[in-house]
């Protein structure tokens, strides 16, 4: 392999290498981004449904999730990059449970 050939396969690789390096911290940074973005959702939604669990008043954030009453177009977490409009839409006839609460109420140890 002549000089001219190894210095072109060192910058390619160098190239990829930088460019895949590059694209894993970019992604680790916009994972971060997409959770505290769904976390300020997350937070209005859930103040607008009462800021509790309905059945027993638990409160913490991480510990609350949306029950769906009737019919409904897709789960929220599905939802979470769609628009806070479409957002809001879907939880109107929602109620906020807790995850005790919530498994109870499927499994059916709740009454609905």
């Amino acid at each position: 392999m002549s000089a001219e050939q190894q210095r072109r396969w060192y910058h390619e690789r160098g190239g990829r290498e930088k460019k895949r390096v590059y694209n894993l911290i970019h992604r680790e940074y916009q994972n971060q981004k997409d959770k505290e973005r769904w976390k300020r959702k997350k937070r209005i939604l859930v103040d607008m449904l009462g800021g509790k669990c309905k059945r027993c008043g638990y409160f913490q954030l991480s510990g609350l999730m949306f029950h769906h009453n009737g019919k409904k177009m897709d789960c929220v977490s599905n939802l979470r990059q769609r628009s806070f409009e479409l957002l809001k839409e879907e939880l109107k006839d929602a109620e906020l449970l807790c995850m005790n609460c919530h498994t109870e109420l499927h499994y059916g140890w709740l009454d609905s």
